[in-house]
């Protein structure tokens, strides 16, 4: 998808005269067209089309003059379509580190891994889906309960902020991902028990589903560890839509959802018996031991997802400081060129003049206000005394 990158600077700023780097880059890359320079009074806007993986590059080089950290504004903007069509007319060899910037991947990662009321309530209606599935042994309701569960967003949330070493977004990630799972599987314990007192008569406990939840093997891991390459993938390309499909494949509430169902009817059975049966604790312990199959493979499918997307982070070079990339290096080298500190060194001392010009006229203005602030009191006294 081609991209917008607009970037804004103060007019004045001594960085502007460096930009003469970007507007050499721009004329020289194929994948990087249309440059609009725009002069204003207070500030100047550098507007231009480039493919994706350029993208990455340019904020990184903008960083080195400190747009986007210390002062301006990097704005990038998604176009869906532009004629004529922005092709790689270099035909470069696609390169394993080919992905988004780092901060596009940082948004896409932010907006999925909050507690909101949305995540929250998602979660609650995607494990009553998936509850009632379980117990009639509905796959279908399965798959449709894993396509609303929000579980995924924090585990995103966790290897993206491992790989940057944001260890905030790691923690929030954690929690958000632990209160999602104590509502799972507090609504997973809930029903067991009402099945177990009230509708054990109705249903046919430990079918099919429930069963296949509870499975530890090989299979099930290499789909986890396939699910985790397909999530680190996803993120650095962009392809947030193939996320219905991971979110499918990683099968993440259902084994939760039935440890808590298996563990509290599991407790029932052992010790009071249901309202079909007496207590039976050979059966309540085969229940509590699928409880424990369920949350292994739970805690096996969220690892095996987040190191192995860790991984491709690794390959796919996310965390680095600075890429690799010609305009960084041009950037690099123009900015200790000796006519560009100079530049520097005369803008610092045109602002320290300009400061000291600015207080000497605000001491003039405190003496003239002094004076009259003086006269009219002196006209005040005059006037009482008459």
């Amino acid at each position: 998808m081609p991209k917008q990158v607009q970037v804004i600077v103060p007019a004045d700023h001594p960085t502007s005269f460096n930009m003469v780097v970007l507007e050499e880059y721009i004329n020289k890359d194929a994948d990087v067209t249309g440059l609009v320079k725009i002069q204003g009074v207070e500030c100047t806007i550098f507007m231009f089309r480039c493919i994706t993986k350029k993208v990455g590059g340019i904020i990184a080089a903008l960083g080195i003059l400190g747009i986007g950290e210390s002062f301006g504004v990097i704005d990038v903007i998604d176009l869906t379509t532009t004629k004529p069509r922005l092709v790689n007319k270099k035909k470069k060899p696609f390169q394993v580190a080919d992905r988004m910037s780092i901060e596009e991947i940082h948004e896409s990662v932010d907006a999925t891994l909050h507690m909101t009321f949305d995540f929250l309530g998602s979660a609650m209606v995607a494990t009553l889906i998936i509850i009632a599935s379980l117990i009639s042994s509905n796959p279908v309701g399965i798959v449709a309960g894993m396509l609303i569960c929000p579980l995924m967003g924090p585990i995103m949330g966790m290897t993206f902020g491992t790989v940057m070493r944001d260890w905030n977004m790691v923690l929030t990630s954690a929690r958000n991902e632990f209160v999602g799972m104590v509502i799972t599987f507090t609504f997973g314990s809930i029903s067991g028990l009402l099945v177990a007192f009230f509708l054990d008569h109705l249903v046919e406990w430990g079918g099919s589903e429930m069963r296949g939840s509870s499975t530890l093997d090989a299979v099930g891991a290499i789909l986890a560890s396939t699910s985790g390459l397909a999530v680190g993938f996803s993120l650095s390309i962009g392809g947030m839509a193939s996320m219905i499909g991971i979110a499918i494949a990683t099968s993440l509430l259902p084994p939760l959802c039935n440890a808590g169902m298996n563990l509290s009817y599991g407790l029932v059975v052992m010790f009071y018996g249901t309202n079909k049966k007496n207590a039976d604790p050979e059966e309540g312990w085969k229940w509590l031991k699928v409880s424990g199959s369920s949350m292994l493979l739970y805690l096996l499918n969220l690892g095996l997802i987040y190191i192995c997307a860790l991984l491709v982070f690794w390959i796919k070079g996310i965390g680095k400081s600075v890429p690799k990339s010609s305009l960084i290096e041009k950037v690099q080298r123009r900015s200790t060129q000796p006519e560009f500190t100079d530049f520097l060194d005369d803008m610092s001392e045109e602002s320290e003049d300009e400061e000291s010009e600015e207080s000497e006229e605000n001491e003039e203005s405190e003496e003239s206000e002094g004076s009259d602030v003086g006269l009219v009191s002196h006209v005040r006294k005059d006037f009482a005394i008459q």
